[in-house]
């Protein structure tokens, strides 16, 4: 799988995740088979941009954030565990002044 294809794939399945929709949810609203978002995810199939738009719409976010830049240093290279971290953390302000004592952060 080329690595363009692996990077949506992730990028897509983590912002259905963030939006806390199911395959199943996502398909009946964009009009496609469940396994077809199952096939996105896994990067087995691309993602004609008409549909992509439609998946763009119902999600919530830009082509952008899912095409973004590939290979990159910053943020977008965090793994799908890394951003469910920071989003909780983001969340959850008893949480971020446990991390800030545990590594001793003012």
């Amino acid at each position: 799988m080329g690595e363009v294809r692996k990077e949506i794939a992730e990028k897509l399945l983590y912002y259905r995740k963030l939006k806390g929709i199911t395959q199943r949810q996502l398909a009946e609203q964009i009009g496609v088979k469940h396994n077809s978002i199952s096939a996105w995810e896994k990067g087995t199939n691309a993602i004609d941009i008409e549909v992509l738009y439609q998946i763009c719409c119902v999600l919530g976010i830009t082509i952008s954030d899912i095409y973004g830049r590939f290979g990159a240093t910053g943020a977008e290279s965090l793994t799908y565990t890394e951003r469910q971290i920071i989003e909780a953390y983001r969340r959850q302000p008893e949480l971020q002044l446990a991390v800030r004592r545990v590594l001793d952060l003012h």
